[in-house]
């Protein structure tokens, strides 16, 4: 069956990568809300921390640390793996709390008014912010622009992350208005940009590998100035807690990260829980420290690579392809940082010409977002839970690393290429 000249016209005028995107995230988010009513709610089970009763819980127990422990311990005797601007934020919020008002621990404190009334008013206004910065980020301002807010919102890291209540949150906020602006023409918003990324990274650490924008560019003075930003994100508020040593606020990650990952590749979509999670299937165990080093090679080639691409979206899926990728350890919530390319693909697919390659690209993006709880969780190969949504994610990651370190590759022959024919050139002359 030939479709008219004129109606295949209107929909490969319509159907853009960008629109693509959208309308298969669209799909999978009503796919899931059809499936949560079929399963009465059974569905957030393959969508959110299989714990049902730790919901908000990397909140409150941040909040709840400080009756734990005195200021002066948390990096001197508890050996906390939170970077100091992270514990201050914390530490304002318990301030909030009357002494006398605060519940005997984090668990009842979720269901306590004068505690949980102050959460519910952070998650609200943080995610007015985040709406707010994501709309202003996306160049177009049809319909399209508030359907991606609410698309965003409901995409699986975002899911994640509202239920874990993860400061991870935070810092995206911050990570999205340094991309917002760090290309501002008025001076003060770029300013602004480099400041919100220092305590975007002062919250989470790793979105200090956005920086590497600023050096693609060889934009050398603002990457100065970010790096010291981000010193004093980490020192001046390391004042409250006596001090920090980096190198012992380190020592204490690596301890967590082994922690964590000891307890098995479930929620978690890293390189190395990858392998391992197939080794897993196929009935073997993988050889761990095999798998961290491939991941950190991995993680090698998208920097390199980073400086092949010339286009943003590119750049920022190679940046969030090591945030989730090398480390230790990512649970599903640190997929969040894919909105930034998703914003930055949007905006750069309209009104260009399109290749076979920028639809391959949508779908990669999608499948890092959509929430897919479509087969029920594995148990046995871990402590937590396997999902579909977590495969996905993870084979993504891997998908979007080999195309765009493949596609760097490329261009970088054809340009060694063509300096060699060039040199050629020249001396027959």
């Amino acid at each position: 069956m030939h479709l008219p000249q004129d109606i295949r016209g209107e929909l490969k005028r319509r159907l853009t990568p960008a629109n693509v995107l959208l309308l298969l995230l669209l799909l999978s988010e009503l796919i899931t809300l059809v499936m949560l009513i079929a399963t009465r709610g059974g569905a957030w089970g393959e969508l959110l921390f299989f714990n049902t009763g730790d919901s908000f819980m990397d909140y409150f127990n941040s909040i709840y640390t400080f009756e734990r422990h005195e200021v002066g311990e948390l990096y001197h005797e508890v050996n906390s793996f939170y970077p100091p601007l992270a514990q201050l934020f914390y530490l304002v919020l318990h301030a909030m709390i009357p002494a006398w008002a605060m519940p005997p621990d984090a668990y009842v404190a979720r269901e306590v008014q004068i505690t949980a009334l102050p959460f519910c008013l952070y998650v609200i206004l943080t995610s007015v912010l985040a709406a707010c910065t994501l709309s202003a980020a996306y160049r177009d301002k049809s319909s399209k622009n508030k359907l991606f807010v609410v698309l965003a919102f409901c995409s699986a890291p975002m899911l994640f992350q509202f239920e874990r209540a993860n400061i991870i949150f935070v810092a995206f906020l911050f990570t999205l208005l340094f991309l917002h602006w760090y290309d501002n023409p008025h001076r003060v918003k770029r300013e602004l940009a480099l400041i919100a990324l220092a305590v975007a990274a002062g919250l989470k650490i790793y979105p200090a590998l956005f920086g590497l924008l600023l050096v693609a560019d060889r934009r050398w003075r603002e990457t100065a100035r970010c790096v010291v930003y981000g010193l004093l994100s980490f020192f001046v508020p390391s004042i409250a807690f006596g001090g920090v040593n980096p190198l012992k606020l380190l020592a204490g990650l690596g301890d967590m990260n082994g922690n964590v990952a000891a307890e098995g590749v479930g929620h978690k979509v890293n390189f190395s829980n990858t392998f391992t999670a197939f080794a897993k299937a196929f009935g073997g165990e993988g050889n761990g420290t095999v798998f961290a080093v491939l991941a950190v090679l991995i993680g090698i080639l998208c920097v390199a690579a980073l400086f092949c691409h010339t286009s943003l979206w590119k750049r920022l899926t190679l940046i969030a392809v090591f945030i989730a990728g090398v480390p230790s350890f990512s649970y599903l919530y640190v997929m969040i940082f894919f909105l930034l390319p998703t914003v930055a693909f949007l905006n750069e697919s309209d009104g260009k010409t399109h290749t076979v390659m920028d639809y391959i690209y949508a779908v990669g993006l999608v499948a890092c977002l959509a929430p897919l709880p479509f087969s029920g969780y594995w148990y046995g190969m871990c402590d937590y839970p396997v999902t579909f949504t977590m495969w996905v994610e993870s084979l993504a990651l891997l998908a979007l690393a080999a195309l765009l370190v493949g596609e760097a590759a490329v261009m970088l022959y054809r340009r060694c290429r063509k300096a060699r024919c060039a040199c050629a050139a020249k001396e027959a002359v």
